[in-house]
């Protein structure tokens, strides 16, 4: 049975420990290179703004290619956010979903280095950014990360 994708991100949310990495790969898929993928259990915060979001990807432990965070803050109870980073394609997407429905945020060329000098205080300020509405543009590692193999 395959997992959608609010339903796995739930799951995941509940099942990881906060705060503290885990460290999973997601299965050999054969011919597709596979990247490791570690996701940090944000929890439930008081404020979990962007400077405590760079943190977290400053921080995230060596070896992986997708970078996962989720969480909630306490003053939006109904409303769960997810960042993820893809490394290798250097794509940051943000995502926040509620009862009314999801909506994101994707950032390119987000490089190691632009990381580390970004100064998150005022906000993601990388290459470009688009937004919208609707099912988040996974790319096909950060889906691979969340949802394992396809068929």
């Amino acid at each position: 049975m395959r997992c959608t994708l609010p339903i796995c991100l739930c799951a995941l949310a509940v099942a990881l420990p906060s705060p503290g990495w885990s460290q999973e790969s997601p299965p050999d898929t054969g011919d597709t290179k596979v990247v490791p993928a570690c996701f940090v259990g944000g929890g439930t915060h008081d404020v979990f703004g962007t400077i405590e979001q760079g943190r977290a990807l400053r921080e995230y432990p060596e070896g992986c290619g997708v970078v996962g965070v989720i969480w909630k803050v306490k003053v939006l109870p109904d409303r769960y956010s997810e960042l993820y980073w893809d490394k290798p394609e250097e794509i940051l997407l943000r995502v926040h979903r509620e009862p009314s429905g999801i909506s994101w945020e994707r950032w390119t060329g987000v490089t190691r280095d632009a990381v580390l000098v970004e100064d998150f205080s005022d906000g993601f300020d990388f290459e470009s950014y688009e937004s919208g509405s609707g099912n988040p543009p996974l790319t096909d590692n950060m889906d691979r990360a969340i949802h394992g193999k396809r068929d």
